[in-house]
């Protein structure tokens, strides 16, 4: 069951918790420092969860439900695992825009995808990364081109 919406705006993201206490629905919005974790001080692009992936007593990958979610802003990528005791994200890796796209200090991420056990950022100027998580709860780069017409 559903307890929050994250909500992306032009300029910021907002947490809303979805309060149902006997059929009487409420939606209240959460101060930006109620989830740690969260980049709210800029707009989301995408955000999911994501399965975590696993070795099988065959050896090969498996991917199984986890508390482990993505967010994608301008700037970045952000692997977080719930902590449901603290109610809060705690990152476990980032993918960080300027570090990874020397070439242009004013690249960002204009676009992104999320599956399962994957995802894919369109960088500007052309570059596309697909990214997926690892064993170890970090990101790991897949495929790193660039796109040019």
């Amino acid at each position: 069951m559903d307890s929050h919406l994250l909500l992306s705006f032009y300029d910021c993201t907002r947490l809303v918790k979805i309060d149902d206490k006997g059929g009487n629905l409420r939606l209240v919005f959460l101060e930006d420092n109620a989830i740690e974790g969260l980049k709210m001080h800029e707009p989301t692009i995408a955000f999911s969860n994501v399965s975590q992936r696993v070795k099988g007593q065959d050896g090969k990958a498996q991917y199984v439900n986890s508390s482990l979610a993505v967010q994608v802003t301008a700037s970045c990528l952000s692997l977080l695992e719930l902590d449901e005791g603290l109610q809060s994200y705690v990152m476990c890796d980032t993918w960080e825009v300027k570090e990874n796209a020397l070439e242009d200090p004013s690249a960002e991420i204009v676009a992104a995808s999320i599956n399962s056990s994957q995802i894919a950022l369109a960088v500007s100027g052309g570059k596309k990364v697909l990214l997926s998580v690892a064993e170890n709860k970090k990101l790991r780069v897949n495929l790193s081109v660039f796109l040019s017409i």
